[in-house]
């Protein structure tokens, strides 16, 4: 459900009941994409480095940015990467400083690609990963 407000906020609403006949889910979410000139990523959560839920605690809960191109992690073989654990705030952001924060009352994982996830499915290799064109 998603709630806009004259302000400009909006709030979202997800839940999410499984099937009976469903595989195991890596995870569950909302994906948006935005022009790749917000490339200016800031949280508030685990970081520097990328973070799973599975090798979260080397990284300390602090303010941290990064640039969206340069986060993205070029594993040999080409897959999400640059995910941020125990996130209270994500803000993207252009060179005029327009942009839009995700905050939650619950901690989140996130992350900022510059590729679509298709893109990153389709690939092989990463010369096969298109230029740079958004902010997934």
């Amino acid at each position: 459900v998603y709630t806009v407000f004259a302000s400009g906020e909006m709030t979202v609403d997800a839940s999410f009941v499984p099937g009976a006949n469903l595989p195991d889910l890596p995870r569950f979410g909302l994906q948006m994409e935005l022009p790749a000139t917000f490339d200016h990523m800031q949280w508030l959560g685990r970081g520097a480095h990328e973070t799973y839920s599975d090798r979260k605690y080397g990284a300390i809960i602090g303010v941290y940015q990064q640039s969206v191109k340069n986060d993205f992690y070029h594993y040999v073989y080409p897959q999400e990467s640059s995910n941020k654990t125990d996130v209270s705030w994500l803000m993207l952001q252009n060179d005029t400083d327009n942009g839009l924060i995700i905050s939650s009352d619950q901690l989140l994982s996130m992350s900022a690609w510059p590729y679509s996830q298709e893109a990153i499915d389709l690939a092989t290799h990463v010369p096969e990963l298109p230029a740079p064109d958004r902010v997934t």
